[in-house]
Parts: C-alpha cells; structure tokens; sequence
C-alpha cells in the first residue's frame, strides 16, 4: 500500500479553492452555452474533467482532512469557499435540467413534425401522391 501525503490545512483550503475556481468558470460558461454551444460545451467538457481529477483527489484526502478538521472548523475562508461551490454546484444542476429538458422538447417537437411532413406530403413514401380531402366551412 503506498504510502498517503500528509496533508496541511493550507493544502486542503487550495483543493477547495480550485474547486471553486472551476466551478466559477463553468457557471460563466453557461451563458456562451446559450449563444454558441459548440464552443461553450467543448471548454465545459474540458472543465469538467479538472473537477473530476480535483474531486477525487478531495476525496482521497478525505481521512486527513478528518484530521486536520479541527483547525478547519474556525475556518471562515473555507466556510466562504464551500458555500459559493455549493451554490455554483446547484446552479449548474438547474441549468443542465433546463438544459435536458428543452432538448426533450425538441427532439419531441421533431418527431412530430416529421409525422406532419409525412401525413401531408408522403415523405417515407416514393410511390404515392397525398390526395387532400379537406371541408369546405
């Protein structure tokens, strides 16, 4: 078993803060979502890998920050950090929900349109001609 880094307090307040820093940005990168997806959903991407490899090395951590707790307990900075992470994290939830479900909408909206294409004008069809057959009012 290798042996595990003895981790600081300072040590710890860093992860956090490049937690956060990651976090900031990708909240900041949901409005070029909205004007430009391409570009916006690569760099998210790219984000979102640095918060994976930053997470888990948190969560590796995670017997000496138990440790090292309770010099962290005082600690108003790391309070601040992990509040806006929280926060930045729960935005970024809603937007990916709004997100889903405005694609749910489309990809639904599509399908019905190409039902409409297909009713009126046989697009799935190559050997018959649409008759109409609408009421006079």
């Amino acid at each position: 078993m290798a042996p595990k880094d003895n981790h600081k307090p300072a040590d710890f307040l860093e992860m956090y803060t490049n937690l956060l820093r990651i976090s900031d940005a990708q909240v900041s990168l949901l409005t070029l979502l909205d004007e430009e997806p391409d570009q916006g959903l690569e760099r998210f991407l790219e984000l979102q890998e640095e918060w994976i490899l930053c997470s888990r090395a948190v969560n590796e951590s995670n017997d000496q920050l138990e440790a090292v707790s309770s010099t962290l307990d005082g600690d108003q900075q790391l309070r601040d950090i992990l509040t806006k992470l929280s926060s930045n994290v729960e935005h970024i939830q809603k937007a990916i929900r709004n997100f889903i479900q405005h694609t749910g909408e489309d990809i639904k909206n599509v399908g019905v349109q190409r039902k409409v294409l297909n009713a009126y004008y046989g697009v799935e069809r190559n050997d018959q001609v649409p008759l109409y057959m609408d009421e006079k009012k």
